[in-house]
């Protein structure tokens, strides 16, 4: 088998490793489907560098590049640079792939990975960075603003910990499970909240089902009355 093909074949194992419905957000067939097809044209040598500008340019480039080819429902850059970030991360993990393109020289430029979990374990180990974070509202309305400020302070844990920030993730992936059940200080209070309020419904509810009850043993009680008194009195006198 020639060096090229094989490598084009690991390419796109990488890309559909890289690009599910999970990554996806369950957006369709089709839209993993033309994320995995871009990601196995995508030229990677032109990622390996050590250059911080010409990577962010192509990286910027090749972002609206797949969101072009997503279909519209689905073309948000959020999206686009989701699975751009996860592709580079395991053809960074990929030994072939790292070796042929260079991908190494690369290792501080990449980022992680954004979505929910990731944004949360960002404010929860940046306490002092989360304040002037923006919300975050989803992958869908991630824009680059808001994607660069929590890469820089993905950046910030990662200089911490003495690790690149692309391997933010392969340590937090790991907590998912238990970080997806494990709910935070606000998510707590408002559970609490829900649960009292349904609480509250519930009683109001089965007030009214006793006052209900009440008024219609009250109303046959008075008509059992009514009953009786008329036939007293259609009772003929001896």
């Amino acid at each position: 088998m020639k060096k090229a093909h094989f490598l084009k074949m690991v390419q796109h194992r990488a890309a559909r490793v890289a690009v599910t419905a999970s990554a996806t957000r369950g957006q369709g067939a089709d839209v993993v489907d033309c994320a995995r097809d871009f990601l196995v044209g995508l030229k990677l040598a032109r990622f390996g560098t050590h250059d911080p500008r010409g990577f962010a340019r192509q990286l910027d480039a090749d972002t609206e590049r797949l969101r072009a080819c997503l279909p519209k429902r689905a073309a948000r850059w959020g999206l686009a640079r989701k699975l751009l970030n996860i592709f580079l991360r395991d053809s960074l993990y990929t030994s072939y792939l790292a070796r042929q393109h260079g991908l190494v020289a690369a290792e501080r430029l990449l980022e992680v990975p954004l979505d929910s979990i990731t944004a949360k374990r960002i404010r929860r180990e940046a306490p002092a960075l989360a304040l002037a974070l923006p919300r975050w509202q989803g992958v869908r309305h991630l824009d680059p603003d808001r994607s660069a400020a929590y890469q820089e302070a993905a950046l910030v844990i990662a200089r911490q910990r003495g690790i690149a920030r692309v391997h933010l993730d392969a340590d937090w992936w790991g907590a998912r499970k238990s970080e997806e059940a494990m709910p935070t200080a606000g998510e707590k209070a408002a559970r609490t909240r829900k649960r009292r309020a349904a609480g509250r419904k519930a009683a109001v509810t089965r007030k009214r089902r006793a006052a209900r009850r009440k008024a219609a043993v009250t109303r046959r009680r008075r008509a059992a009355g009514r009953k009786a008194a008329a036939k007293r009195k259609a009772k003929p006198k001896r």
